[in-house]
């Protein structure tokens, strides 16, 4: 009789399918049956997750699905590229958007070869990605610049302070 384990992994093999395919109704009954949204990855043995696979084909609402069960947005593949990377080359901007501002994704990531998310854009020729990418990073930055000084004056109450920082918030979303 078949074990545990050989239901898993029948159940992750099928997931890594169905994400790689775009089929997000067996996505979600994959998910619901506890295949794991992170298949295919160990430390000793990178491979292609089923977020990396549905990222790579530009299945947005099957990535919307994983990373919303779990799914760990900054697993690498074989050569330490993540969705991101992908998505950053294939220049799905809306969907790389989302990944970095609220899927968890990092603007950080590295490849083997040293590339960021910036390097594959370029090479693709996404510029659309690139000005993303900038504006991202400037609101970031500015956000975070605008609360070091807020809390550095100390006269600043945390009510005052959450509205400021919401309002900030908003400008970074105005400005993506």
């Amino acid at each position: 009789l078949p074990g545990a384990d050989d239901e898993a992994t029948l159940l992750n093999a099928a997931l890594k399918r169905a994400a790689a395919g775009g089929h997000d109704l067996v996505v979600s009954a994959l998910l619901q049956a506890n295949a794991d949204p992170d298949a295919g990855y160990t430390k000793k043995d990178r491979g292609d997750t089923p977020l990396i696979l549905a990222a790579g084909a530009g299945h947005e609402s099957v990535v919307h699905k994983l990373i919303s069960r779990g799914a760990t947005p900054n697993l690498p593949d074989t050569s330490a590229r993540t969705a991101a990377h992908l998505l950053a080359g294939a220049g799905n901007v809306g969907l790389l958007r989302w990944m970095l501002t609220q899927g968890g994704a990092s603007t950080e990531v590295k490849d083997v070869n040293k590339w960021s998310l910036s390097h594959h854009a370029a090479w693709h020729g996404r510029t659309d990605v690139l000005e993303m990418l900038l504006r991202l990073k400037a609101a970031q930055s500015l956000a975070l610049a605008h609360e070091r000084r807020l809390r550095a004056g100390g006269k600043t109450s945390e009510v005052a302070l959450q509205q400021q920082l919401d309002v900030l918030r908003h400008d970074e979303h105005a400005l993506l």
